[in-house]
């Protein structure tokens, strides 16, 4: 009986120390992925005016204000919807770092002091800015 319990204690020991197979990691590269992500988007979205995004296909949709309220309207060439102007932004969100590390911890405006709130709110604003290029004409 014993022999049969130390037989039975070798075949599940090695059953243990057959090594795994493990799923080969793939190099990927995320940064060429977020890069060709954003070029895309800028292809697609610059030009366009401010609050109007493009439809499937022709056209857009844009938010406007009419009589103190925001209405949204659709249009049906991409001729209504587009500028002249190429944009930018001012900044990038890693200039925000410092503020966002003082409200990081309170995570919404609710729970926040407004002294740490208020200076993370005016960095966002001042880098979600569009400051128009000169046109290429």
């Amino acid at each position: 009986m014993k022999l049969i319990c130390f037989f039975a204690l070798v075949i599940a020991t090695s059953a243990l120390r057959i090594p795994k197979q493990t799923a080969q990691k793939k190099d990927y590269d995320f940064k060429a992925e977020k890069k060709a992500v954003v070029a895309e988007l800028d292809q697609r979205f610059d030009g366009y005016r401010e609050h109007c995004y493009p439809l499937p296909g022709d056209g857009c949709r844009c938010q406007e204000t009419e009589n103190g309220a925001k209405v949204s309207k659709e249009y049906k060439s991409d001729f209504e919807c587009k500028t002249e102007e190429k944009r930018k932004r001012l900044c990038e969100d890693k200039e925000c770092k410092n503020e966002f590390k003082n409200i990081n911890k309170c995570q919404t405006k609710e729970k926040c002091d407004k002294d740490k709130w208020t200076p993370y709110e005016a960095c966002l604003n001042k880098c979600m800015q569009i400051r128009p290029l000169p046109s290429s004409k």
